[in-house]
């Protein structure tokens, strides 16, 4: 007992190096729902393409988190006004310098993973590579970069999954509606908690054109996810066990409405880590009623 007391007490204390740590913060790890809100897009994706196996699905994940950290990196490196604080859900963190470095090694990374599982993923990745060039720009010349991070965050992570879990299937053209949607929501909400940041650093952001409409507005992306989920299912035939899993996660997303609605930037960075936690549930429902 003494020895596992020892054991908790270690692992309780212990601390990553800085340089370790600042990476990590960097790619957001210490908040992980930015880099799920693009992982569980892919896996429904890949749950539901023909012939994907178990031993496919760990150079998915893999490329997934490469991506989504080589952008974020980007992000910082391009247009650092979008992220005055690079994780605005945890505004108390000091955030470090992103590193050219680090953006590189990991692009690389991302181009290797995506040649080695795939001409056609491959080509996909790079398509993917081009849009996020633009991304960060587009907050100083449009009010709707959200529909775009829906597309490239959401949408096209569907159709990577589809591509590396095996052959394209009709499926396909209702999860990217479904993958687009969702990010549109979550991205929404984010911009929601910095409204104030985006506008002192004269961004726009849908936020700011639709005001008092901004709480439909995310309710509704949030909803057509659902519904959309509910209609691949019956494409895919799925058994209870699915839509059990759509009913939970809709009650946790019914439960984040309510949380966007009293307007307080502590329960809305609640309402962003519940999407993570909905989106793992229905993930979880792909796993088992597929």
């Amino acid at each position: 007992m003494q020895q596992l007391h020892k054991a908790f007490s270690y692992l309780k204390s212990f601390k990553l190096p800085p340089k370790v740590r600042e990476m990590m913060i960097s790619l957001r790890m210490n908040r992980p729902a930015s880099l799920l809100m693009m992982l569980w897009p892919m896996l429904w994706g890949f749950f539901t393409a023909n012939g994907g196996t178990i031993f496919a699905l760990i150079p998915a994940i893999a490329l997934i988190i490469a991506m989504r950290g080589a952008s974020l990196l980007y992000e910082d490196l391009s247009n650092k006004n979008i992220e005055l604080n690079p994780d605005p859900y945890a505004p108390t963190e000091e955030a470090p310098q992103p590193s050219v470095l680090a953006l590189f090694a990991l692009s690389i990374a991302t181009v290797a993973l995506a040649h080695a599982i795939g001409t056609e993923v491959l080509l996909m990745v790079i398509l993917w590579g081009i849009l996020v060039v633009g991304y960060p720009y587009l907050y100083k010349v449009t009010w709707f970069p959200q529909f775009y991070a829906g597309l490239i965050f959401g949408g096209l992570p569907v159709l990577i999954g589809q591509a590396i879990g095996g052959e394209m299937t009709p499926s396909a053209i209702v999860l990217f509606a479904v993958g687009f949607f969702w990010v549109t929501g979550i991205e929404t909400l984010r911009a929601d908690i910095k409204v104030a940041q985006d506008s002192r650093a004269d961004l726009k952001s849908i936020i700011l054109m639709l005001g008092e409409y901004r709480i439909p507005f995310m309710s509704g992306c949030f909803i057509l996810t659902q519904i959309l989920l509910i209609l691949t299912g019956i494409v895919k035939d799925a058994n209870g066990l699915y839509y059990a899993a759509l009913m939970l996660a809709q009650g946790i997303l019914s439960h984040a409405y309510y949380g966007i609605q009293l307007e307080e930037k502590q329960t809305a960075r609640l309402t962003f880590r519940r999407t993570a936690l909905a989106g793992l549930i229905a993930t979880l429902g792909f796993v088992l009623g597929m």
